[in-house]
């Protein structure tokens, strides 16, 4: 067995508590940026809208109009939030719109690249959404360990 399991898009695992540690830090820190009312890049308002989309979505089994407005709000402080355009763009990373494609969030190595990732080492994972279904898991097994 693999150490690290990989992210498969469609898996669903419930959550009803915040589970802290669970946000790698590149998103850790776009989304900072956000909540301070900072101006990130489009690759990094794109790579954390996909994440939060997918996260919300794949892991935590919500309906993706609610997955879409959480995105959306969280782009509220933004310094140049326009609501229209703001929701359009979430709900084309949705699939929603446009293509109908959802998208994945960028890999970490893609991460790295853009100067998106803190660490400049990686978390031991290939994509963002792994190192949240890892912490995820892993809270589980204390979980089930405790009980």
């Amino acid at each position: 067995m693999k150490e690290l399991m990989e992210y498969r898009a469609g898996s669903t695992v419930r959550v009803k508590v915040q589970i802290t540690g669970s946000t790698p830090p590149c998103m850790d820190a776009i989304i900072n940026e956000i909540k301070s009312g900072g101006n990130p890049s489009h690759q990094a308002r794109f790579a954390v809208a996909a994440y939060t989309l997918r996260k919300c979505h794949d892991l935590e089994g919500k309906p993706i109009e609610d997955c879409v407005e959480e995105v959306v709000n969280l782009f509220r402080t933004v310094a140049d939030f326009d609501e229209k355009k703001t929701r359009y763009q979430v709900e084309h990373i949705a699939g929603l719109r446009g293509g109908h494609k959802f998208y994945m969030p960028p890999s970490c190595q893609e991460m790295n690249s853009l100067g998106l990732c803190p660490t400049n080492l990686g978390c031991g994972v290939k994509n963002p959404l792994q190192y949240t279904a890892k912490a995820i898991r892993k809270y589980h097994s204390m979980q089930k360990a405790q009980g």
